[in-house]
């Protein structure tokens, strides 16, 4: 049993189990392989209103390279779930390896000048279950901080109990990763800290939910400040009216001390819909609902942000993850602090918009996958409202491609992800570069 990148999401909405079968080949040679280069792919250009998707036209598009990342020996596999670059070949990767046992271990895994460096494992000293490192943050090269979640139990009949580290790098070193304080958070609590932005290697906010029991959920916040640690403040949800109830506070982008995060609430209704809430000041205020996508949809999910400055970000996220093979791909923008209805991409079969990164308001990049976690393809947006979504082309070698997280950074995207080099084969972590080859 080992965390899966989404398992925080899974949990947060119907609970969380998963348990993977693993081959017991050693997989140190594969994970050492050269990188792969795909064939081209279609891209489908959309131009998009808050209501509106006009598909245009479809033209050639570039492929992408894949990178197998470095695993330790004796591990099995695993799975790049985070990313964060500072320049085009330097990046940090967070994620797991799996062990023959099956269970799994956070990992950090760094790129210098184009080069991908052993995975240092992370947490060992810690007492806990399973790990997996969920957030990288770089605000500069060498000066990382890292996010990790463990899943734990006291005994083979207790329920799981869930619980949050952190690690922050000094150079070319990782500090010992320190367990996050859950003073205000009652005893022995479960909690899942889920958003995190960075904007020094001194100065992050946190955000959470704590498991108070199957029904009942309390979103939190938490400021880490040259290496002191806030108290919990526990976020309201009487802003969005009567009857509501927080579920998650899901992500988070900051620009200088301004902060902006999404998340799900419960309606009157018991719906569950998205919400945001800025940050600044040292103070969380101007929490509001976004408009649903369907009034039919049970869920409306945004799981990932992305701020350019303040009033100006994009969001994306998924219809209605409840649903199997009905949930669609979500943007919504925010342009001089007025967020647009969520609108969908325009691409068959794309399910979820995973992760999102913005370098100017107009200039964007989105990784699409389908609900099953296989990876659709590439979205790039070049003006308010229009995108272009390119698929995922086959790519020689590899199946079972997935996508978690990418960063964008001087005109180069990489993501994060996961793939198998044969059809039963367990996954293995990998880099994808969009537009090489």
């Amino acid at each position: 049993m080992y965390p899966h990148p989404r398992f925080s999401r899974h949990l947060l909405l119907a609970g969380f189990a998963i348990t993977t079968t693993l081959s017991p080949l050693s997989l140190n040679s594969v994970a050492q392989a050269a990188p792969t280069t795909s064939t081209t792919a279609p891209v489908t250009t959309t131009t998009v209103s808050p209501t509106t998707s006009t598909t245009t036209t479809t033209t050639p598009g570039a492929g992408v390279t894949i990178v197998p990342l470095p695993i330790n020996p004796g591990v099995l596999g695993g799975s790049a779930a985070a990313i964060s670059c500072t320049a085009p070949g330097y990046c940090v990767t967070g994620g797991v390896e799996i062990l023959k046992t099956a269970k799994g271990r956070g990992v950090l895994t760094v790129e210098t000048n184009g080069t991908w460096g052993k995975a240092q494992e992370v947490g060992a000293a810690l007492r806990g279950g399973v790990s997996t490192i969920v957030h990288v943050v770089c605000p500069r090269a060498g000066s990382c901080v890292a996010l990790g979640q463990m899943l734990s139990t006291t005994s083979p009949n207790s329920s799981e109990r869930f619980s949050s580290y952190f690690v922050v790098q000094h150079g070319s070193r990782w500090a010992p990763a320190q367990l996050i304080p859950t003073t205000g958070l009652g005893a022995h609590p479960s909690y899942l800290l889920t958003g995190m932005a960075c904007v020094a290697a001194g100065s992050c906010v946190l955000t959470g939910t704590l498991l108070v029991n199957p029904s009942l959920r309390r979103v939190f916040a938490l400021t880490w400040r040259n290496g002191h640690w806030s108290a919990p403040h526990f976020l309201s949800s009487s802003a969005l009216g009567a009857s509501t109830n927080l579920m998650s506070l899901s992500a988070l982008s900051c620009v200088g001390s301004w902060c902006e995060g999404v998340g799900l609430y419960t309606n009157v209704s018991k719906k569950m819909q998205p919400y945001v809430v800025t940050y600044s000041g040292g103070r969380w205020h101007s929490m509001h609902a976004l408009v649903a996508y369907r009034p039919t949809t049970n869920v409306n999910l945004l799981a990932t942000i992305s701020c350019t400055g303040v009033g100006s970000c994009v969001a994306g996220g998924e219809s209605d993850p409840m649903k199997a093979g009905g949930s669609t791909a979500l943007v919504v923008e925010e342009n001089h602090g007025r967020w647009s209805a969520p609108y969908a991409l325009d691409l068959t079969g794309a399910n979820i918009l995973e992760s999102i990164s913005c370098t100017t308001p107009t200039s964007c990049t989105g990784l699409i996958s389908h609900t099953a976690g296989t990876l659709a393809g590439v979205a790039t947006m070049s003006a308010i409202h229009h995108w272009s979504v390119a698929p995922t082309a086959s790519v020689p070698g590899w199946n079972s491609l997935q996508g978690w997280a990418l960063s964008c950074t001087s005109g180069q995207c990489t993501i994060a992800g996961t793939g198998t080099k044969k059809a039963a084969g367990p996954p293995l972590p990998i880099v994808i570069t969009p537009g090489a080859g």
